[in-house]
């Protein structure tokens, strides 16, 4: 099934967020003059040498002009992909908002194409890049991660697991209990982000190893290809600790796990896009340089395992976390959907700064 990530891809954080580094591309710099000493060999007297000095190309800073974006690129400038209402009105509500860092990314999933890229920052209002730097913890979003490690080891859909608490804080007491509480199946763990049950999941039927390899299929860490071509993105990260409470909590959102929203993005666009990754890309055209080599989109994904985190993602805006934010009546069997022409599909989760308390006992 294409939901609405199949149009657009879209991430917001409204806490912190954030950057990989592409390779740099070497251009050839003004001329340095260097005078070698004489007398070396059969260079008695080269004189004076020109050199070439590499200096990596970067996209400048953004700014708007005659109606559209650009930015330096090397000696030129570039024509971005940014659509200029879309990102303008997403720009306006972050800055009406005031986080204290935020951002919202929308990809175009096919192309690639980052047609908007709004941030503003509270905290920081000179510095740009809320966007590209892995500020924001994961959170609950790290569980379509968790959630396809599970579905690559082939726990059944139907996998009923039993729990209570852990809603904002987990203990090793809430793995270890098996009675009572409230059951969900898995297919129902992203929808309603259900921290235990996701947990205990993960203890049951994953190890560390096999969650860090499906953190690297998604792109944390470096990449064999990068996450862009044309921006400068800091990786995102994820520490998978080895022992179960640890790992566990981590598998389902409280751990160590900093995204970006550019790659949370990314990440949904995958999804939508049926499991082929598109690196994402923010140039359009260029005058007085070479354009960006464009990358080659990678499947990370098979479709029929694609099309079951697509259905997770789906669940949690028509009957999960995100109904209310997509529906004109909170928590009703009456409420409409406030986007009509396509459905859409999603991931809750809260991206702040602000350190879990992970009690062990």
């Amino acid at each position: 099934m294409l939901l609405a990530v199949k149009v657009l891809a879209l991430f917001v954080t409204a806490a912190l967020c954030a950057c990989t580094s592409p390779e740099p591309t070497a251009i050839v710099a003004p001329a340095r003059t260097v005078d070698f000493a004489r007398g070396v060999g059969a260079l008695r007297n080269p004189g004076k040498l020109t050199l070439a000095v590499p200096v990596p190309r970067v996209l400048g800073p953004i700014v708007k002009k005659d109606g559209r974006y650009t930015a330096p690129w090397g000696r030129g400038e570039a024509t971005l992909t940014l659509d200029v209402p879309l990102h303008d009105a997403l720009a306006l509500d972050l800055r009406m908002g005031r986080p204290q860092w935020g951002a919202t990314v929308i990809i175009d999933v096919e192309t690639g194409k980052v047609l908007a890229l709004a941030e503003h920052s509270e905290r920081e209002p000179n510095l740009p890049g809320a966007a590209t730097r892995p500020l924001g913890k994961a959170a609950s979003v790290f569980k379509l991660v968790t959630a396809s490690a599970l579905v690559r080891a082939r726990v059944p859909l139907s996998k009923e697991v039993c729990f209570s608490g852990g809603k904002t804080r987990m203990k090793m007491r809430d793995l270890l209990d098996e009675g009572g509480g409230r059951c969900v199946r898995f297919e129902d763990v992203v929808p309603f982000s259900a921290n235990v049950a996701m947990a205990k999941l993960a203890g049951r039927h994953l190890t560390p190893e096999l969650l860090v390899a499906e953190t690297r299929i998604f792109g944390f860490g470096d990449r064999v290809l990068p996450l862009t071509v044309d921006l400068e993105v800091q990786p995102s990260t994820a520490v998978i600790p080895e022992d179960l409470f640890g790992f566990a909590s981590a598998a389902a959102g409280f751990g160590e796990v900093r995204l970006s929203a550019l790659h949370g993005a990314s990440i949904a666009a995958t999804v939508g896009n049926g499991g082929v990754f598109v690196p994402p890309r923010i140039i359009a055209s260029v005058d007085g340089e070479i354009m960006p080599m464009p990358r080659e989109a990678e499947r990370v994904l098979d479709e029929q395992h694609a099309a079951v985190l697509q259905a997770m993602m789906s669940d949690a805006v028509s009957r999960g976390t995100a109904y209310n934010a997509f529906h004109t009546l909170r928590r009703s069997p009456y409420g409409r959907p406030v986007v009509v022409d396509v459905p859409v599909a999603g991931k809750t989760g809260s991206l702040t700064d602000r350190e879990v308390d992970l009690d062990t006992t």
